[in-house]
């Protein structure tokens, strides 16, 4: 079993060639019913795929897609629940997700998911992205930065509230139109308004 590209099948010589020739040699990319989705994840980015089948005992099982992949990751992240996203960066030496999370938890907050990754600028430092059950973060924004921690992006809701009455404060209703948006990967709240002018 194996998996075919379009452009390998534009590339046939002829409409009679077979599906083993443009196959054969080839070491199939598959994964079993076992492989945990991180890892079919890495394998998907690795060979830059969309789609891999699943193979158990030789037979064709089943089919994995990337979008499905992306729907998994996005529940497993709490994307779905109310809450702040939090990201913070630290020194690798001194990371530990045990003191982190219970900082956070001292602060009467749970956490629903976090990841880790390098951060962009410095291989030494470690970045964690941090979803919470609450919607106000100015509390352990403050004990995590007094415990070190380097607070990057932060996506508050209730700071965007507040941000939403300035703006609409600052601007005559009858006459003015806008839009909030939030970026969550950086933690930046863009507004758009479109005033009129008053009329006669």
């Amino acid at each position: 079993l194996g998996i075919l590209s379009e452009e390998q099948l534009l590339d046939a010589n002829g409409p009679d060639v077979r599906l083993e020739a443009l196959i054969s040699g080839r070491v199939p990319v598959v994964v079993s019913l076992r492989t945990h989705l991180f890892e079919v994840a890495r394998i998907m980015m690795e060979h830059d795929l969309t789609t891999i089948p699943v193979v158990e005992n030789g037979l064709y099982a089943g089919l994995v897609r990337r979008h499905e992949l992306f729907d998994w990751f996005a529940r497993t992240l709490g994307t779905h629940a109310s809450g702040a996203i939090l990201a913070v960066e630290v020194e690798e030496r001194d990371y530990s997700l045990s003191q982190l999370v219970f900082a956070i938890e001292q602060s009467d907050m749970r956490v629903l998911s976090l990841s880790t990754e390098p951060a962009e600028d410095s291989s030494a430092f470690v970045r964690i992205t941090i979803k919470l059950n609450v919607r106000d973060v100015s509390r352990v924004k403050h004990v995590l930065e007094h415990r070190g921690y380097h607070v990057v992006a932060l996506t508050d809701p209730v700071a965007a509230s507040a941000m939403t009455a300035y703006w609409l404060s600052s601007v005559r209703p009858e006459t003015a139109r806008g839009s909030m948006s939030v970026d969550p990967s950086k933690g930046m709240f863009t507004f758009c308004v479109v005033a009129s002018p008053p009329s006669e």
